[in-house]
């Protein structure tokens, strides 16, 4: 009986060593996972941000664009209008020349 008895405290001893064994590479496992996870976040974080950092240098790029075109159709308006104002100044003069060397009838 006894013999008996050490032969199950022996396989329940190897029992346990096995359990422990697979319990320890379970949680091996377990954590190798996780750790893949929250590195495929935080590449997913870093490509979103990375996105986000194009976007916005994109957007700048097109406001400050937008800000010179505007300058460059406010120069072209007023540009336009000292023409307006010197042709209109010129075709003033003209037509007073014309109205002085109009022969008298």
């Amino acid at each position: 009986a006894a013999l008996m008895r050490e032969e199950a405290d022996r396989e329940v001893a190897i029992s346990k060593q096995e359990h422990q064994a697979a319990y320890e590479s379970g949680s091996a496992a377990i954590a190798a996972a996780k750790d893949a996870v929250s590195a495929a976040k935080r590449k997913r974080i870093d490509a979103v941000e990375a996105a986000q950092r194009e976007i916005d240098g994109m957007k700048k790029a097109a406001e400050e664009e937008m800000k010179a075109l505007h300058r460059e159709i406010r120069h072209d308006q007023e540009g336009a209008g000292k023409e307006d104002a010197e042709v209109k100044a010129r075709i003033q003069e003209l037509n007073d020349t014309a109205r002085f060397s109009e022969p008298k009838t």
